[in-house]
Order: C-alpha cells, then structure tokens, then sequence
C-alpha cells in the first residue's frame, strides 16, 4: 500500500462484531457507514475506513511498516 501511495484502507465488519470493532478502532479506523444488510444472513455492518498519511513519523503508525 506504501509503495502505491494509497491513501485510505477500507474494510467492512458486522455491526454485532465488537471485538473487531474495537480492535480496527484503535488501529485508527473510524466509522464511515452503516450498511443495512450487508451479509447474506440480513446483517448489518459498519463500513471503517483508515487514511494513510506516510508524511508522518512511522514510529506513530507501525502498522504502515
């Protein structure tokens, strides 16, 4: 994704899914939509979204390594 110089991560997670909620949170990911009936079983997500920004110091993001 670095060497792309992609500026967003997108990805998507049930709504009922709270540990990966949490953990995508504080990785930095915020919410950007809720999907009604997302899944195939009629359930909702949240779509997250994380903005890369590589101009900034690495050691704030190790995750970008």
């Amino acid at each position: 994704m670095k060497e792309h110089k992609c500026e967003e991560a997108v990805l998507e997670t049930e709504i009922t899914n709270l540990g990966a909620i949490r953990l995508y949170t504080n990785l930095g990911f915020i919410k950007d939509k809720h999907l009604s009936k997302y899944y195939m079983n009629g359930g909702d997500a949240w779509r997250l979204k994380l903005w890369l920004a590589y101009d900034e110091d690495p050691k704030d993001k190790p995750w970008l390594e």
